[in-house]
């Protein structure tokens, strides 16, 4: 009670700890590929009826089977814009559970889900590359994730930010205005 009495006299927001995120299973492996159609543009096209994008930044979550096969499960694009990155194409390949071993199964279900630690590996491995991240999101089951993960919903329709270093209330405005304009990404 005393701090916030002394933060609203200051005029300093109150500071808060960092949010902590799980971790993924051993048996989920999240990567960054040069190439993302080769090994998951089958789930992309299966999703959107689309090619994959073309446009580097592609995240590719693996389940580990016990033979140490890999099977590709979910996709997810970071298209760089400037200086930001649009967060898009997320997809998860249902079909592929058939290879999630029953124990696996149930440890996947007891955690966030794949695509919370799909988008989390890319947030952490780009985060210092960008002001940024924007998301496009109409999807109420995905947007459930996106929050959980990081991103913050916005007064602009279906546009989400994540800004891992802060922004100012001017910048993260001019931003959203630019973003905004750009339509569905």
């Amino acid at each position: 009670m005393l701090n916030k009495i002394r933060n609203a006299f200051t005029n300093k927001a109150p500071v808060t700890a960092a949010p902590e995120y799980p971790s993924p299973p051993e048996c989920l492996y999240c990567t960054e590929l040069d190439d993302g159609f080769l090994v998951a543009g089958h789930i992309f096209q299966k999703k959107y009826a689309l090619s994959a994008p073309q446009v580097p930044r592609h995240f590719v979550a693996f389940y580990r089977t016990p033979e140490r096969l890999l099977v590709p499960l979910c996709y997810l694009h970071h298209k760089p814009y400037k200086n930001v990155f649009l967060v898009g194409g997320a997809c998860t390949d249902g079909d592929a559970f058939a290879f999630v071993s029953e124990q696996h199964k149930e440890l996947l279900r007891s955690t966030p889900g794949v695509f919370y630690f799909l988008l989390r590996h890319a947030f952490e491995k780009l985060q210092d590359q960008c002001e940024a991240f924007f998301g496009y999101c109409g999807d109420p089951r995905a947007l459930e994730v996106d929050l959980q993960a990081g991103f913050e919903a916005t007064d602009r329709e279906y546009i989400l930010i994540y800004a891992p270093n802060g922004l100012s209330g001017e910048r993260r405005s001019q931003l959203l205005d630019e973003i905004a304009s750009l339509g569905a990404f």
